[in-house]
């Protein structure tokens, strides 16, 4: 303790070691006070070292690539690309969802980076969708940057035309930070620039049905004949030997085609061909499996008749030359 000088009072006075455990508790609390943080003594509240984690906000952009017209059977491409506005960086484990509707089938889809699941269909009551696919992302995706584009390839269902509209949205990790623009999954069909989210995106498809012309053309011509008896004339028994040329003139592949000639089949003759699909633009030969043998019926009456006629009693001299017929028929 000491006397003031000027007052002439008695001032009680602390051990310098206390005044300084005074002041250094001053100054913990000043520090404190202003944000300045720990470290002089003062031991911070429980929680207290804990920041608020930054929000995120996820967003998605869907491209068609392929060029119209699209038929069905025909495949088409999209590219989805995943985006983080920020501010905050999205944890490993976002992922994008691509849904197809009803009449388009997901043939494979993939990206760098991603895990893409199965196919799974959509379920539910009035659900148009066909069909889902995520792809997961092993790394996480820094604010105010692209994620990997994802290629999605998907084929047009046959018999499909009209609008389709596929659905893609995505989401962010399990127990990652919060958005500022939360996901709300689009319905089938929904016009993602009508919804209030950002991370949902559409594409929409137009097919057109293919008008065809399917058409074909057979040419039946005599390859050569056979004097049987060796008499020099066409005439019973002798044998004549045909063959059948067919040509898809159309512009869409024929299936099932066959070669069904009276004159032959009435004699127990098949002819055969080496395919039963003919594609546009190609022809095909095709033969019967036996000469056909003349009659006296054809004898009486003086021809074969078919086309092309043969006529009998003729001398033979050996093959016989037949400008073939032309025929076209056409649906």
């Amino acid at each position: 303790m000491r006397q003031d000088s000027r007052s002439g009072k008695v001032v009680l006075q602390p051990p310098a070691s206390r005044a300084a455990d005074l002041a250094r508790v001053l100054l913990g609390v000043m520090a404190v006070a202003a944000g300045v943080g720990y470290g002089l003594g003062v031991a911070a509240p429980a929680g207290a070292e804990d920041s608020a984690t930054p929000m995120i906000d996820l967003s998605l952009t869907t491209t068609l690539l392929t060029v119209g017209p699209v038929h069905p059977g025909q495949a088409v491409a999209f590219t989805l690309v995943p985006h983080n506005e920020g501010p905050g960086d999205a944890a490993a484990g976002w992922s994008v969802t691509e849904e197809v509707p009803q009449g388009m089938t997901v043939r494979s889809a993939a990206g760098t980076g991603y895990g893409c699941g199965e196919l799974s269909p959509r379920t539910g009551s009035g659900i148009r969708a066909a069909a889902e696919i995520t792809c997961v992302a092993a790394a996480g995706l820094v604010a105010g940057t692209d994620g990997a584009p994802i290629g999605v390839v998907a084929t047009i269902d046959a018999g499909t035309s009209g609008l389709l509209r596929t659905e893609a949205w995505m989401s962010p990790a399990p127990g990652d930070a919060a958005e500022t623009n939360p996901l709300v999954i689009p319905a089938p069909g929904t016009d993602t620039t009508t919804t209030a989210t950002n991370n949902d995106a559409h594409a929409d498809v137009t097919v057109t049905p293919v008008v065809t012309h399917p058409s074909l053309r057979f040419d039946k011509r005599v390859s050569r004949t056979v004097d049987v008896n060796r008499d020099g004339y066409l005439d019973a028994n002798d044998e004549i030997f045909y063959e059948f040329v067919v040509v898809n003139t159309g512009d869409v592949a024929l299936t099932g085609v066959t070669v069904d000639d009276g004159l032959l089949t009435r004699s127990g003759i098949a002819v055969s061909c080496p395919a039963r699909t003919l594609e546009p633009g190609r022809s095909m030969g095709c033969k019967p499996s036996a000469p056909y043998r003349i009659t006296r019926a054809d004898v009486a009456l003086g021809l074969v008749v078919g086309a092309p006629a043969v006529r009998l009693g003729a001398p033979h001299r050996g093959a016989t030359a037949a400008r073939p017929p032309t025929g076209r028929r056409s649906w």
